[in-house]
């Protein structure tokens, strides 16, 4: 099936969608050289200008880490009125993806809903496929796709019947046509859980970015723009293989500003959370394209401050209907730290402790992610879900010492441990088992793990256990469940019952 996002009008061309600028569309000025008087014919030159963001992952309420605020969408559609002078001509509003899911309880808990509204107050215009958009599968994705106001946008998504998502958008700005072609993750198979994907493919993207932009140009792209949710380096394996010429390459994915160049073309990334956006100015000249800058405006704040501009009213309201309703379901407080708990050992041995409180496994492993920082003072079960924020359940795995031996020796990827501690020199692993016997290389352990890592093809552990036994628990529940029982407080702080030592050679 092909998913259809954005309630605009639209005209099928071909295969591609062409979206109408009437409401959608936010501009800045144009400028027009002025009549010298010379007798030769004058030339008129135009900026239209684009304005990007990626990985907001759903973050409405500002969130505050190590010392900064991360600005907000409010605070940053009102940047986009002040301090751009949007107006509805030519400015093209876009998103690299994992928008809505992946991060902020105020979010995930309503399955995207509250993102994918604050972004359509905001005036986005067109988003490419992230992984975290099928963090909760298909039918999710579907829902909040037919909920935008903007198309999802991947040349490199098909199912059963073909694509799954439109490959582009051609948007006119003020007499200029602007296309868009989208690339989700390569590797999404190895990001998602394996029922996510179930039924789509994720063929080559070279092949269908060089389609996609030909079919652009002849519908009339004066330029052609790569919407991805890739790491900006991907642009330096992927540009080079290209027959078609594109103009500006946009990353995402890896939570990082980029402003560079690849094979003569712009590579820009913005961040996450909405901490800043990337502004990138197309001057033409008699319709061609004749430069491409781009700079980086933070939205974010050092936490002591203020914010850079009054927040706008009807994306705050949006976004305070929603703080209210996710306070109306998770503010029930489990404990209290002092200090804050920051992702990295002390964190993740909080959370595979937890696991091991069953008694359904002797060894706990984690690699995958923890998502926000826990801040000093009580802890509610918003702030859980804010770092544990995924639909994982817990399976348990059964694998030899030596295997388990092998692979923390070899992996390039460390992962969080509990029941255990090892150390690694010349690609031999020392394993310490805590409250047992000394490791025996022969026995038979039970291995706790997330099913997302179980099945994940990029993890070894169905090769262990092809039949994984499922325990029918939450990955976060026995957090919850372990840190209400330690009742901490302000004078039996949390932090005094967690161990923070590293376990293992992972730096953090």
């Amino acid at each position: 099936m092909r998913v259809h996002g954005g309630h605009a009008a639209c005209y099928a061309l071909g295969m591609r969608l062409v979206i109408l600028p009437a409401v959608l569309l936010l501009a800045a000025c144009s400028g027009t050289t002025p009549d010298t008087g010379d007798s030769q014919p004058t030339s008129t030159r135009v900026t239209r200008t684009l304005l990007h963001t990626s990985d907001e992952h759903g973050w409405l309420v500002p969130p505050t880490e190590l010392g900064t605020t991360y600005g907000g969408p409010a605070v940053m559609r009102a940047m986009w009125t002040e301090r751009e002078a949007a107006t509805p001509d030519t400015h093209l509003i876009l998103t690299g993806g994992d928008s809505a899911l992946g991060g902020a309880a105020i979010s995930q808990w309503f399955e995207g809903r509250p993102a994918i509204e604050v972004m359509n107050a905001m005036g986005y215009q067109v988003a490419a496929v992230g992984n975290h958009e099928l963090d909760l599968g298909q039918a999710v994705f579907e829902a909040r796709a037919d909920q935008s106001d903007f198309p999802w946008l991947a040349v490199n998504i098909d199912d059963a019947e073909g694509p799954y998502v439109d490959g582009t958008a051609l948007f006119e700005l003020d007499g200029i046509e602007v296309g868009v072609l989208g690339l989700a993750n390569r590797d999404m198979v190895e990001l998602v859980l394996a029922t996510a994907t179930e039924g789509l493919t994720f063929p080559a993207p070279s092949a269908r970015i060089d389609a996609a932009a030909a079919s652009l140009r002849e519908q009339g792209a004066d330029v052609v723009v790569v919407l991805t949710h890739e790491c900006a380096a991907a642009a330096g394996d992927l540009l080079p293989t290209l027959t078609e010429p594109v103009d500006v390459w946009f990353g995402a994915h890896c939570h990082a500003q980029a402003n560079t160049e690849v094979a003569g073309v712009p590579v820009v990334a913005s961040g996450r959370w909405w901490e800043g956006y990337s502004r990138v100015d197309l001057t033409f000249e008699e319709g061609a394209l004749i430069d491409a800058s781009a700079s980086f405006q933070t939205v974010s704040w050092p936490s002591a401050g203020t914010p850079l501009a009054e927040p706008d009213a009807d994306v705050q309201a949006l976004v305070d209907t929603w703080a209210a309703a996710v306070d109306a379901e998770l503010s029930e407080v489990i404990g209290y730290t002092d200090t804050g708990v920051v992702r990295g050992w002390r964190m993740a041995n909080w959370l595979t402790d937890s696991w091991l409180t069953s008694g359904d496994a002797d060894f706990a492993l984690f690699n995958a992610s923890l998502r926000a920082d826990v801040a000093p003072g009580e802890i509610s079960l918003e702030d859980i879900v804010n770092v544990l924020p995924f639909e994982n359940d817990l399976v348990t795995l059964e694998v030899s010492g030596a295997t388990l031996q092998a692979h923390l020796a070899t992996t390039s990827e460390p992962p969080y441990v509990a029941g255990f501690s090892y150390t690694v020199q010349d690609q031999q692993a020392q394993i310490t088992p805590v409250d047992r016997a000394a490791f025996d290389p022969s026995a038979t352990y039970v291995v706790i793990v997330t099913d997302f890592e179980a099945y994940n093809t990029g993890r070894p552990y169905l090769a262990w256990d092809p039949t994984p036994t499922p325990t029918g628990t939450h990955y976060r529940d026995p957090l919850i469940a372990w840190t209400r029982a330690l009742g901490s407080s302000a004078t039996d702080p949390l932090e005094a019952h967690l161990d923070g030592t590293p376990r293992g050679p992972r730096a953090r």
